[in-house]
Formats: structure tokens, sequence, C-alpha cells
């Protein structure tokens, strides 16, 4: 890097929140962080000073670098300035997976001491990262009410929702110089991308972010993607091009309306007029989970905005029609009920 683009390089780092010694660690390691990585990082030291930030997504699309920065994050910055913390890395085992993640650790921690193995990574100062594996959801079992300072999941989108909240409940500390927290990531697809989108994204799109964070990135942000897997990317097609190319989380297997686009049907938040005509549409469920909208018709074009839902699985009938009734608003007059007549 010659001095004019280290000079713009620092300035972005500035700008993005990174303090002075998190760059001296990263730059002591030669580990130069993508710009679009660099609020991740940056975050990453804030949540330091209790912002009440605890869980943050890195998500887009494939060959994005994702992987790089959070292992950057967590074996250059969060391990050295506390010593001592326990990581949790979790990640699928595949022969194919296993080589590639082996070749990033080196590669990221080629200039950092440390002593790794299948199964964990041990810096001088006792931090140690305890590298977890899974087949199937079954073996994460064996990781829940064991205590990690951090815990990282890749590719979190294979893992059911249900089984991140219990891996949640690992996460904690008795350290006072230390705030627990949770880093994941993730393209769209897969069992847990109804979770994902529901706890991560659409509180990002809605400016609602509380304890989560979420950060996006592409491909085109990666200047050394090598040309062969741009290629590949760039040539797919139909819904997987919309998943591993775009980074599109408003598709999914058995989507009924693959047409959707955040972009074209989601419009802001706006007080629903009064003359507007009301009306709910309900989809049975017990097993798999129950749903309720409440749409209203605008009536001069006949245009139908979805204002509310609700779903839950697992609720009888009556539990059921106690939540639709309490979500709604007092006085609120619904002119029509639909429902499926097999209910």
């Amino acid at each position: 890097m010659d001095e004019v683009a280290l000079e713009r390089y620092l300035e972005a780092a500035k700008n993005a929140g990174c303090s002075p010694d998190q760059l001296r660690l990263f730059v002591s390691c030669g580990y130069v962080a993508l710009p679009v990585m660099l609020p991740f990082h940056a975050l990453a030291r804030q949540i330091d000073q209790h912002n009440g930030v605890t869980e943050v997504l890195l998500d887009g699309t494939r060959g994005s670098a994702k992987s790089h920065a959070v292992i950057a994050q967590v074996c250059i910055d969060d391990c050295e300035r506390a010593p001592g913390i326990k990581v949790l890395f979790l990640r699928q085992t595949e022969r194919a997976a296993s080589e590639s993640f082996e070749d990033l650790i080196g590669r990221v921690l080629r200039n950092k001491k440390h002593k790794a193995n299948s199964e964990r990574i041990m810096f001088p100062n006792k931090s140690r990262v305890v590298i977890g594996g899974y087949k199937d959801e079954s073996d994460i079992d064996k990781y829940l009410g064991i205590e990690y300072d951090v815990i990282v999941i890749e590719e979190g989108t294979q893992i059911s929702g249900t089984r991140i909240e219990k891996l949640r409940g690992s996460l904690r500390t008795s350290r006072e110089d230390w705030v627990p927290r949770l880093y994941m990531t993730t393209n769209s697809g897969g069992v847990g991308h109804a979770y994902f989108k529901q706890r991560y994204i659409d509180p990002q799109r809605q400016g609602k972010e509380t304890t989560t964070r979420r950060f996006f990135s592409s491909y085109k942000d990666n200047p050394f993607i090598n040309d062969e897997y741009k290629t590949y990317l760039e040539g797919l097609t139909g819904d997987l091009a919309r998943q591993w190319r775009d980074g599109d989380w408003d598709i999914f297997v058995g989507m009924a309306f693959s047409s959707w686009r955040y972009e074209r049907h989601a419009i802001n938040p706006i007080e629903i007029p009064a003359h507007y005509i009301r009306m709910t549409g309900t989809d049975w469920g017990y097993a798999n989970p129950f749903s309720n909208h409440w749409a209203a018709k605008k009536p001069d074009n006949g245009r139908i905005i979805v204002y509310r839902e609700v779903y839950e699985s697992e609720l009888t009938d009556p539990r059921q029609a106690e939540l639709i009734v309490s979500s709604e608003s007092p006085g609120e007059k619904i002119r029509k009920r639909y429902a499926d007549p097999s209910m």
C-alpha cells in the first residue's frame, strides 16, 4: 500500500470510528480490513462501552470476505485486548469447508503468535478459540450450558432460530471487563432464513435496531475475489442468483410470489385513513405457524396495503383468536375477515 492509499485508508478507518490501537493491532498482524468492514470493526470496540448491542450480523453475497473480517476481529483484536477470554467458533464440518477454514486461519493469523489445531486456537495471553463443528443441529447441543465470552456462528441460516436462541443462553461471562457478544456471518436462504430476516434484517431496514446490528457486504466490495468465482456468481440465474449473488432476503424456497422486491413493494409507515376498507386474512397452523395479516384497501384505486401481521406456532385455536383480537387497536373497524374454508 503506497503512502497516499495508506492515508486514505486511515482516514476511512477514523471516519468509521475505529480506534488507533485497534488499527495498530490490525496493521501489526498484516490485516487490512476492506473499507466496507471498517464500521463492523468499530462497532466491536463500541460494544465494550456497554452500548446495548450484543448481536452482530455480517450478511450479504457470497465472496464478500465476511469470514475473513470476523476471524480478524475475534483473533487479532478481541482475544488480544481481553486476555483469557473464551470464544466458541461454530461452523459446519465438511471436508472441503474444513480445509478452506484452515487456509483462512493461516492467512489471517500468519503474523500473529498462536498455536492452532482442528479443535482450538490458543494465544500467549491465555485467550482461546474453541472450534466447534456440527453436521446436523443435534451436534450443537454439546455446546449448550457452557459459558463463552464470545460466540461466532458461521453460515448462521443453516441453523434454526430455536437452536440460535439456545446458544444465546451460553453467551455469558463472570468478567467485569468484558461485554459478551454474538458475531454471525451468513447468506440468505436456509432453515433459519425467516428467523434471521425477522430478528436482524427487518429491524435494520426499519431503523428499529436495539440489541442487534446488521452489516451488508457484496462480492463487488472485495477486490481480492478471484476472477473465476466472480464470473461464476455473475453467471447465476433465478432464485440462487438473488440469494448468492445479490444477497436478497426477500426470496426463499417455496415462496409464492418470487417477484416480490422489498424496494418496490414496501413503503414507509403511514397512518391508515379511516375511510379505507380494512380486512384480515388468516392461515391456520399449529406445528407450522398460523398467521394473520391485516390489510387496508384504498377506495380510489383498489391498492392493498398490508399494515400488520402476527404468526406463531403451537397455539390452540382459542389462543390464535385471542392473539388476533389483542393485536387490534381499540375501535379498529374490520369490515371483512377471510379464512381458509378448511378451518
